[in-house]
């Protein structure tokens, strides 16, 4: 599971996460200490959106509810609810078929400029993984 399928920021203060998913992570929190291995672990009790929210200095992130796939078929078409491609504050990049997400973006005030996997590898790509090929298969 790759974090970005699952939260992913959409602008400054709000993110586009799976709370299905969200709600059953466990997370540490891993500041640098005198310990012999440089950090120290402590486990987070807070919900993740919380714990980044303060990480980040703010009150509280707005959370754009992202879809979640509930059969396998679906896996392929929405499984990928929270990855979006943050291109500016307010501005994402996503795929076509994720339009549950799309929606509650849009509804957020967020701008959502759509992309086709088509041309992508097989399987089918996630937007920020679309990102990752273009540059390497365009050489840049």
């Amino acid at each position: 599971m790759h974090l970005d399928t699952v939260f992913t920021f959409a602008d400054r203060d709000c993110v586009a996460a799976r709370p299905d998913f969200m709600a059953k992570t466990h997370h540490l929190l891993l500041p640098a200490s005198n310990h012999p291995s440089g950090v120290e672990s402590s486990p987070r009790t807070s919900p993740f959106v919380d714990v980044v929210a303060q990480a980040l200095g703010f009150k509280k992130l707005r959370v754009i509810e992202a879809g979640a796939a509930t059969t396998s078929a679906e896996a392929h078409a929405v499984g990928h609810g929270a990855n979006l491609v943050c291109a500016s504050p307010g501005v994402v990049y996503g795929l076509r078929r994720n339009t549950y997400t799309q929606h509650a973006a849009r509804k957020a005030g967020i701008e959502v400029i759509t992309m086709s996997a088509r041309n992508s590898a097989r399987p089918p790509a996630a937007a920020t993984g679309m990102t990752c090929r273009s540059s390497v298969i365009g050489g840049f």
